[in-house]
């Protein structure tokens, strides 16, 4: 590839703001106003980083990154989900030229998908896309390629249309801590901090509708995928099925990349690093407990396949 078709790509730090359209709900005047997020600086949980270490393991290098940029990105996003979990929703996005910045045009970037939080997980996400800008070596090899961590709050008295319906009557843009386990959700408040990230927008996770060759090397590239990770000394902390996904279809300016560690190219690709962590155990160690997970998630796609033969 030359400098000129490097100098195109789209980095992950170019954007600098996300203004998405119409995507308010319930304004008294019945306008649905866009809204702009900005880019924002993840941050990691250090109680949660470094358990269960008894002494912190220095950060590896990485590659230089570019410097932030300033592009302005309009995102039109799916009304429908093509995935939910616990701290958030995936959305596909399209950008839409006409009113971005001049400069998107003529960059390339593969199909893109946002990961919306949930009302109540704004801090989990920007713990994620720490692990996402900290593991960019295996952008487009292990992981998904990453575009920024963006975040904006929400007015009070309106309702973002991708959120659930909440039944909170009075949030409290201060409060920091609520307890998310009371039964008495009326009276929970929370900061209403809309968070996203703009990733690559990737396949399926592993199932009944798997074609069988795929599923094949599924246990050996998962393995693999996971010693890719221990040289970072991270552990993911949860290994599932939904967090193991087919890697997007190959595209001329977007190859699966061969890993840095292994040389290899997966068909598969590790997500959502929301629980993810910092270690100093051993890799032989980690790779038992990644044998592990991986069998489990094996049983429930075995699983999944003998449910849907019934059917």
């Amino acid at each position: 590839m030359s400098t000129h078709d490097i100098s195109e790509m789209l980095s992950s730090h170019d954007i600098a703001t996300v203004t998405i359209a119409e995507c308010f709900n319930n304004l008294v005047d019945g306008s649905r106003p866009d809204l702009t997020l900005r880019r924002s600086m993840p941050f990691p949980n250090q109680e949660d980083i470094m358990k269960p270490q008894t002494s912190p393991v220095p950060l590896q290098p990485v590659s230089d990154r570019p410097s932030a940029g300033k592009l302005q990105a309009h995102l039109l996003l799916a009304e429908t989900p093509i995935a939910q979990g616990e701290y958030g929703i995936i959305l596909k996005a399209n950008i839409e030229f006409s009113s971005s910045s001049p400069e998107l045009a003529r960059m390339k970037f593969p199909p893109l998908a946002v990961k919306v939080c949930r009302p109540r997980k704004y801090y989990k996400i920007p713990r994620e896309a720490f692990y996402y800008e900290y593991l960019e070596p295996l952008h487009g090899s292990v992981i998904p390629r990453y575009y920024g961590l963006f975040q904006v709050t929400i007015p009070e008295g309106v309702a973002f249309k991708y959120w659930p319906i909440e039944k909170i009557r009075r949030p409290d843009p201060s409060c920091e801590i609520y307890n998310e386990d009371s039964d008495d959700e009326d009276h929970i408040a929370y900061p209403r901090v809309l968070t996203l990230l703009i990733l690559e927008r990737l396949g399926d996770p592993p199932s009944h509708r798997t074609k069988s060759d795929d599923l094949k090397g599924l246990k050996s590239q998962a393995l693999d995928m996971l010693s890719e990770l221990s040289h970072f000394h991270i552990r993911h902390g949860d290994i599932h099925s939904r967090n193991i996904v087919m890697a997007a279809p190959r595209l001329p300016d977007f190859p699966n990349l061969p890993s840095p560690c292994h040389q290899k190219v997966y068909d598969w690709r590790l997500i959502d690093f929301s629980l993810a962590y910092e270690t100093d155990v051993g890799e032989d160690a980690m790779m038992d407990e990644a044998a592990r997970c991986v069998d489990s998630v094996l049983d429930d796609v075995k699983m999944d396949i003998k449910m849907a033969s019934r059917t």
